[in-house]
Parts: structure tokens; C-alpha cells; sequence
């Protein structure tokens, strides 16, 4: 059931109100590691990482998935040895 307040977002107000190119943090966390790429090109360190999880095969995966809720495949591929 989501919170009343921010209705599933994880965020107070205050931080949801904050955009960078039109989106929210909420908007942002919500897209896949693949479209992040195009949104945060010109950010060399961002994209980097994002670049590095992408060609892992983590690009399917939404930017706001946790650990504990990734299938298992996912998890041992990001997971130290």
C-alpha cells in the first residue's frame, strides 16, 4: 500500500520538488540503467558507471531497483566474488 504522502515515491516534498531537465529524482530513479545513458551523457562520471552496469547486461534494470529485489541472475552479477 503507498504512503499517503508521496505515494510510493520514497521522497519528502521538498526533494521531490527538485528537477534537473525536467524530471524528478523519482522520474529519474524510475528509468532503466539504459535510458539513463541518453539523459545523463554529458556527465562523463554518471555515464561512466552507467556505461560499466550496462555492458554487464544490467541495462534492463530500473536505476531504483534494490539489491534484495533483483532477480538472482542480477544479483550474482553485481555481487563481489
Amino acid at each position: 500500500m503507498p504512503c499517503e504522502v508521496c505515494h510510493g515515491a520514497q521522497y519528502n516534498r521538498e526533494t521531490r520538488d527538485v528537477h534537473f531537465k525536467g524530471r524528478s529524482i523519482t522520474d529519474v530513479l524510475g528509468t532503466t540503467i539504459e535510458d539513463s545513458l541518453d539523459f545523463f551523457a554529458e556527465h562523463a562520471i554518471i555515464s561512466g558507471h552507467l556505461r560499466t552496469l550496462h555492458d554487464v547486461g544490467l541495462g534492463h534494470v530500473k536505476r531504483s531497483t534494490s539489491s534484495t529485489s533483483r532477480p538472482p541472475a542480477c544479483v550474482s552479477r553485481t555481487s563481489a566474488n
